[in-house]
């Protein structure tokens, strides 16, 4: 059975004429965009059992109704338990504050669909939606314990979606758990608190902020506690995230609050480094936005109390990167007022750590870049506009000058910025923005731990990439791997294959890079065991510049399905 499906929330938007640099009013307009999305009905949503005794599982809350599903790769049943209430919801007088555990509920509660999303709308799509209670997780296993198949624990692996800690869910849609399921593994997802409702701060006792990191906390607190009862092993857990969950993976690593909670951690695209995962003004931005909405004070108290008053609708649409002061605010249109904020004292964990990058990053940076007011030619004319203030104050305007000016003669020569050097624009944005601070997160990692560090680059390039279809980039001049391109070789997204990728190599390579993922998640501060289809070449890296990578092994994932030093 086939189905055309409506999704008005996606980021999805069609491509059509010719390239040109600046976007037309049209792609822009994306809230008015729709993708419609060809999927086989029989497979991951369609195949429930009703209320079966061997669907129902008993978490420290109460008992679960679960539901089968089906593979979409290898066509087995396995089995999910979604919508499930890990905190209280975030509301009323628990707005900005540290989530509490879940109440427990009476009978049976049905696990059968997800929960909310959590309110938001993105910078990329300007449609709101979602709800403020959605504080819910959800579990994905190929076998309970009550089945009587199971002969070991399996191990689990958690993910952190990403969304610029603004955007983004848990939820299937675009990230099916099928694949790693089909190799043993039961898979966790859940929603955060994002955006202002999630990392508004006003550096106190009462707001100290990072809400939505403390949602992952309990989070994690919940799988240590109930994952046994869906055949996981809750000492062999991988959190694993991309984007701004790449970056909350490096958050975990150093808060003590999430010790002994996770064994491994695999961070993509994302690092406490990255200029956009972090922010040195939350306070001020908070009450920018109180002023935005309609209360001009200096008091916490009479703030707090007046956003506590507000529909979260009128918060999430009151939120602007012009909160940010003027010497904080990305020129090229990445500004984050709500993000992570520094709180308390952090150390380095000791978990096996495997971050990365994809090859050719810089290209959200650039479609960004299109949304705003600043041109290719703007940057080439003025240079200063390219030294980020996460980088050096730009106060000094002389001085942000000189640097600005040494980055644009570094990547471009004696070339102007513009759609003939694209390409170099495209490798200056992937540097500032991921690889530096994701190298040098590394590289300061390796330096005081003591387990193993294995750094990748994912540069497949695939006709049919989640990143360049998510941003509208088939037909224009994109090459390489861009943000967020590797999710639909690790996660089943089924209009990938309805819509004409060539199976065999994209199967093949979905296999390649689960194995390594999965790999990573076996492993126990040790070298990896050999996986199939790919050749796996160790680096030993001593202690010196590039070689201070200690202990640790450095992949690059490419075209022909290998991995190469």
């Amino acid at each position: 059975m086939i189905c055309s499906i409506t999704y008005p929330g996606s980021l999805f938007k069609p491509v059509g004429g010719t390239y040109s640099h600046k976007m037309t009013d049209n792609t822009k307009n994306i809230s008015k965009l729709r993708i419609f999305v060809c999927i086989i009905l029989n497979v991951s949503y369609l195949n429930f059992s009703e209320c079966s005794n061997n669907l129902v599982v008993e978490v420290q809350q109460g008992k679960l109704q679960g539901m089968s599903l089906t593979s979409l790769r290898s066509q087995n049943e396995y089995f999910g338990f979604m919508g499930i209430p890990y905190a209280k919801p975030p509301t009323g007088k628990l707005r900005f504050k540290a989530p509490q555990p879940a109440r427990s509920w009476p009978g049976i509660l049905n696990a059968t669909k997800e929960g909310n999303i959590c309110i938001q709308m993105s910078f990329l799509n300007p449609v709101l939606e979602g709800k403020e209670d959605c504080l819910f997780i959800n579990v994905y296993t190929p076998q309970l314990p009550n089945s009587g198949n199971i002969t070991k624990v399996m191990p689990v692996m958690v993910w952190i979606h990403g969304g610029t800690f603004n955007s983004g869910s848990g939820n299937r849609l675009m990230q099916g758990p099928d694949y790693l399921v089909d190799d043993g593994v039961v898979v966790v997802t859940f929603n955060y608190r994002l955006g202002a409702l999630g990392f508004l701060s006003l550096e106190s006792k009462e707001v100290p902020g990072n809400a939505g990191m403390k949602d992952q906390v309990m989070a994690l607190k919940w799988v240590q506690q109930n994952i046994a009862k869906f055949g996981g092993d809750p000492m062999n857990v991988t959190i694993f995230g991309q984007s701004a969950g790449g970056a909350s993976v490096y958050y975990h690593m150093l808060s003590p609050m999430s010790e002994g909670l996770f064994q491994k951690a695999i961070s993509q695209s994302g690092s406490v480094l990255c200029p956009w995962a972090y922010t040195r003004t939350a306070r001020r931005a908070a009450f920018q936005l109180g002023a935005a909405l309609g209360k001009n004070t200096t008091s916490d108290d009479v703030l707090l109390d007046f956003l506590r008053g507000l529909a979260p609708e009128k918060i999430v649409q009151g939120v602007k990167g012009n909160l940010l002061p003027e010497e904080e605010r990305d020129p090229l249109g990445f500004s984050l007022p709500f993000v992570p904020t520094k709180e308390g004292v952090y150390e380095d964990g000791e978990e096996v750590f495997l971050p990365g990058t994809c090859s050719h990053e810089g290209y959200l940076i650039y479609y960004v870049s299109e949304l705003s007011d600043v041109t290719l030619d703007d940057l080439s004319a003025d240079p200063s506009q390219l030294v980020l203030p996460a980088i050096y104050s730009r106060n000094d305007k002389n001085k942000t000058l000189e640097i600005g000016n040494s980055i644009k003669s570094f990547y471009f020569g004696y070339n102007n910025i513009s759609n003939d050097t694209l390409q170099d624009f495209i490798k200056l944005t992937t540097d500032l923005y991921f690889k530096y601070p994701i190298y040098n997160t590394a590289k300061l990692h390796a330096s005081v731990s003591t387990s193993p560090v294995f750094m990748y680059q994912f540069a497949f390039d695939g006709q049919y990439g989640y990143g360049k279809s998510s941003l509208g980039f088939e037909g224009m001049p994109a090459e390489g791997a861009m943000h967020g391109e590797e999710l639909g070789y690790l996660f089943a997204v089924e209009y990938l294959t309805e819509c004409g990728f060539p199976i065999s190599k994209f199967r093949r390579f979905k296999d390649a890079r689960r194995s390594l993922w999965r790999n990573v998640g076996e492993l126990q501060a040790s070298r990896p065991r050999p996986i199939t289809r790919i050749k796996l070449l160790h680096d030993h890296l001593t202690n010196s510049g590039r070689e201070s990578l200690k202990n640790h092994n450095s992949f690059l994932i490419d075209n022909e399905l290998s991995l190469l030093v």
